[in-house]
């Protein structure tokens, strides 16, 4: 394919996996791109976990793959309530060294004749395609907005920022405990973990990431592990490494797009609103094929954005009611329910990160939804089953 050479001037705000992604997206479809990156070190600081699913991996392609540090067959999603509902595929899920994904698209970026511009904190933009950096303007035919939600650039947008909880990740060395290898186990328990859930992903026998989200931001981390652990059963262990970050619940952003400025990743709320994470949204936005030219790139790009988001917006309806602790004792009978309407005993995922199609695949089993609906009215409160019903009516004609 003969792509048209640098005929539009691109500027790319944060070096994380979305505005990496864009970047190379762009550089391959003959854009002139440059890359403005506040930390000195692309990859840093580290804050996620990495779970994501094949088809991300599949869509960011070679630099991904060289960045897989397991593969996962089985997740167990356990309420304390006393139920565990199982999902399995071949594989499952990937974990990602995301430190070294950033690092290796950077690589790409450059080799395609990007530049990243380190320690460069852009200090305002405007709609016209201008802005500060380093007490000067530059002016751009386009602006790709990809900085974290927790930026101070935030507040110049023109939505409210989507909500978040505190996320925190803990590499674990278990002294008296074998963790169970290739099996993630994600358990919601709102005196824990209130507003999200916690995790375990084991490493080896020995070593995992244990992590949590909590809406309780002032609890001190430590104690918060020390709980988790006394609840799975472990008794003596070391904390190897601990880093985190705000995770976003959505919703995501219902514009985009405003004059020359693209808002893309965090800053838009364009993560998985279930279960946190933006690689997702950011390999399907800048996925192959490529454009022929810079400017048909940018439509398409807008195109899958824009699609992106939609989905986004059907996962939000879902984690209202995984997340809402009005909905706890609603959403433990439901997942009973659930697990009992399955003949083999779990449920078959084929695409871990569309959590929407999840949903829909079992509202298309009549066993399974009379289940769920049995579920919801056993919980006994009025309330709950509204709420329900009404955020699974919006999710249906969304």
């Amino acid at each position: 394919m003969i792509r048209a050479c640098c005929d539009e001037r691109i500027a790319v705000v944060g070096a994380g996996v979305f505005g990496l992604l864009a970047a190379r997206y762009l550089l391959e479809s003959g854009c002139d791109v440059v890359v403005y990156e506040e930390h000195g070190t692309v990859g840093l600081p580290k804050h996620c976990t990495g779970i994501v699913s094949k088809e991300s991996v599949h869509w960011i392609g070679s630099a991904a793959k060289r960045c897989v540090v397991r593969s996962y067959e089985k997740m167990i999603v356990e309420h304390k309530l006393g139920v565990e509902l199982a999902l399995k595929g071949k594989p499952l899920a990937l974990l990602l060294d995301r430190v070294c994904l950033e690092r290796e698209l950077a690589r790409e970026v450059e080799r395609l004749g990007g530049r990243i511009e380190l320690e460069s904190r852009v200090e305002g933009f405007d709609f016209t395609g201008r802005i500060s950096i380093k007490g000067s303007t530059k002016r751009y035919d386009r602006v790709i907005l990809a900085f974290g939600g927790s930026s101070n650039l935030t507040e110049r947008l023109w939505y409210k920022s989507p909500h978040g909880v505190k996320g925190v990740n803990f590499l674990v060395r278990a002294h008296d405990y074998h963790f169970r290898e290739g099996v993630i186990r994600v358990v919601l328990d709102k005196s824990i973990a209130p507003g999200f859930f916690y995790w375990i992903v084991p490493l080896s026998k020995r070593e995992a990431i244990i992590g949590y989200g909590s809406e309780l931001s002032a609890r001190g981390s430590q104690s918060v592990l020390s709980e988790i652990c006394r609840a799975q059963g472990i008794g003596f262990y070391e904390v190897l490494e601990a880093y985190g970050g705000r995770i976003l619940k959505g919703p995501p952003a219902n514009r985009l797009f405003k004059g020359k400025l693209i808002v893309t990743g965090d800053a838009a709320g364009l993560t998985k609103p279930v279960t946190g994470g933006g690689v997702y949204a950011a390999a399907f936005t800048s996925r192959k094929p490529f454009a022929s030219s810079c400017s048909s790139a940018i439509r398409t790009y807008m195109k899958r954005l824009e699609e992106v988001r939609r989905r986004l917006a059907k996962q939000y309806l879902v984690s209202k009611v995984v997340h809402s602790p009005r909905m706890y004792r609603t959403v433990g009978s439901v997942l009973r329910e659930v697990k009992l309407s399955l003949r083999s005993g779990f449920l078959r995922v084929e695409r871990f990160d569309e959590h929407d199609e999840i949903v829909k695949e079992l509202a298309r089993s009549p066993a399974a939804l009379l289940r769920v609906l049995k579920g919801a009215f056993e919980a006994g409160d009025p309330k709950s089953l509204a709420l329900m019903l009404y955020y699974g009516l919006r999710f249906l004609v969304a």
